[in-house]
């Protein structure tokens, strides 16, 4: 499960949530199935990654860039909350997700 969320920490890499998704879903998909791990998790996790990545830079969504341009939000603050923010959504993501999902019954 470290290298799906992991993937969110690599959105710092790109533009936007959609060429982070085109470019690196089918990636880690398929490397997550080569390597066992169970296709519906597998993909539900890389689905919700766009809806978590959009915290970590300035211009990882669309409201994100009028906050920094405004000047409402510093870039160096900007920055170290949303590397906060990341480590946050991975340590939920990578303890309380498969704790609940065993519980319900989906993996």
């Amino acid at each position: 499960m470290q290298r799906k969320d992991s993937d969110a920490l690599t959105h710092y890499l790109f533009t936007s949530g959609t060429a982070h998704t085109a470019s690196m879903f089918a990636v880690f998909l398929g490397v997550g199935l080569a390597l066992g791990l169970p296709g519906v998790p597998l993909t539900v996790m890389l689905g919700a990654i766009p809806t978590r990545m959009g915290c970590l830079t300035h211009y990882g969504n669309g409201p994100a860039s009028l906050y920094f341009g405004s000047g409402y939000v510093e870039l160096g603050a900007w920055w170290r909350t949303g590397l906060v923010l990341g480590v946050v959504h991975m340590a939920i993501w990578l303890l309380v997700g498969p704790i609940r999902w065993n519980v319900i019954g989906v993996w």
